[in-house]
């Protein structure tokens, strides 16, 4: 699979798609229903390749689609502490051991019974007997869910494990389970070295299958359980079409629709403090990764085009080590983007506000000529909220622009929010209202 889509460091920390020292929550912990850790593995690499082919996003929802659709699915073959046994054996420093027969094994026999005896069970009896017993149950478990309308990508798992369990010495040593008493120490010997050893190579593609596999079927019980929506690749769609949108870390969302309005290309989205702005702007932008990753959504439906990036700029900082201001580091946030927009055309580009960090002129000014400069790039679509309404007064004039808000109302001289997405322009400041109704003024009165 090829991966042509850009997304930069910053992009990933914002839309919290990985867990950070900041924050325990994460967008791919939430797909984290896995196992075993390889399986968590996995899902890390997935969620750092995103995809760029309608092919290859398609090809991965179907696998994904099956095992939500399919019985079989409901468990993985193998418990947890049965995976942590074969772990600590499949990542053993312990030697394998050379002794074929005669002398030399008696005397490695003796020298594991004695002076090694805990690291003789544990590694080598219990590592080898776990992990056949592992080996014979993915067998049956992958026998049984093959068949003709299997998706390609389980298929391939299906097949590696097949390559595997195939190996006359694997099928000759999957005969031995249930006479574990019976085994003598040569025998023993022999299975550790064909699994760490003359088979090394295979079993690692073994393992990482079995991973593979754990992935899936974690991302389509996770999916399930939270009802997720598959996203469909329309290149009729304007952009961006979304029903019933919602933040996946919260537990009562309210849901949102947004599109694109023929012809446009660029929301300029308004409202007050508090209503809904940035927890949208994350939403989407979430959503429109997971799409790319060829994973379901947390929306009711889903259409867009297929983009070549994912841009945000929602909580840019300075940067005292180099010595940038707040405002310089903006600047450079908007020149990044302006030079990826020539190195990667149809980009998607959110920014929670421009230029906060300066005068109102200077704000007005700059973030006027940043969004007449970036219409002027026909395939990208962006997104900007801002509380500077004259600015959008202005972008009136710009055919390219459409107009979405949040609101508010006041009860009982405080205010309170729907959040709910609207089309047009909001021209609500209810700023000072929420200072006064948090009793600042009073505060601020010396005591008498």
């Amino acid at each position: 699979m090829q991966n042509n889509f850009f997304i930069d460091r910053q992009t990933l920390y914002e839309l919290q798609l990985f867990t950070d020292d900041d924050n325990g929550q994460s967008v791919s912990g939430i797909f984290m229903n896995v196992n075993t850790e390889g399986g968590k593995q996995k899902i890390n690499e997935l969620f750092r390749t995103p995809l760029n082919s309608a092919a290859d996003i398609e090809n991965r929802q179907s696998a994904i689609k099956y095992i939500m659709s399919t019985d079989g699915f409901e468990n993985f073959p193998v418990s947890q502490s049965h995976m942590d046994a074969i772990e600590l054996y499949y990542y053993s420093k312990e030697p394998v051991l050379v002794a074929n027969s005669g002398f030399v094994a008696a005397l490695e026999s003796i020298w594991l019974r004695v002076k090694k005896r805990s690291v003789y069970n544990k590694v080598y009896r219990e590592g080898v007997m776990a992990n056949l017993q592992f080996i014979s149950r993915m067998k049956a478990f992958a026998d049984a869910i093959n068949g003709e309308e299997i998706p390609e990508l389980l298929r391939n798992i299906v097949l590696q494990i097949a390559a595997f369990t195939d190996i006359p010495d694997i099928r000759s040593a999957l005969k031995t389970i249930g006479k574990s008493s019976d085994f003598s120490f040569i025998q023993l010997m022999h299975l550790d070295k064909l699994f760490r050893e003359v088979l090394r190579e295979e079993y690692t593609l073994f393992i990482d299958s079995i991973y593979e596999l754990d992935m899936y079927m974690g991302i389509a019980h996770s999916a399930s359980k939270r009802k997720f929506t598959f996203p469909v690749i329309d290149d009729s769609v304007s952009g961006v079409d979304i029903k019933g949108l919602y933040h996946p870390f919260l537990t009562k969302a309210v849901d949102n629709d947004f599109t694109y309005s023929s012809g446009k290309n660029f929301s300029f989205l308004t409202g007050p403090n508090m209503a809904g702005k940035t927890t949208f702007l994350k939403a989407l932008g979430v959503s429109v990764y997971l799409a790319h990753l060829g994973l379901p959504v947390p929306a009711e439906g889903m259409k867009l085009n297929l983009f070549k990036g994912l841009f945000t700029s929602l909580n840019t900082v300075d940067n005292l080590t180099k010595g940038y201001s707040y405002f310089y580091s903006e600047v450079l946030r908007v020149k990044n983007i302006a030079q990826t927009l020539h190195k990667t055309p149809k980009i998607f580009v959110i920014f929670d506000e421009l230029f906060k960090g300066t005068n109102v002129k200077d704000a007005f000014d700059g973030s006027k000529l940043v969004v007449d400069g970036l219409c002027k790039w026909s395939g990208n679509y962006y997104v900007l909220s801002s509380h500077l309404l004259e600015l959008g007064t202005n972008l009136k004039e710009n055919n390219n622009v459409q107009f979405n808000h949040f609101s508010s109302s006041v009860k009982d001289n405080k205010p309170v929010f729907d959040y709910k997405l609207h089309d047009g322009l909001s021209d609500e400041r209810i700023g000072l209202q929420i200072i006064k109704s948090e009793g600042i003024p009073q505060l601020l009165e010396p005591k008498q």
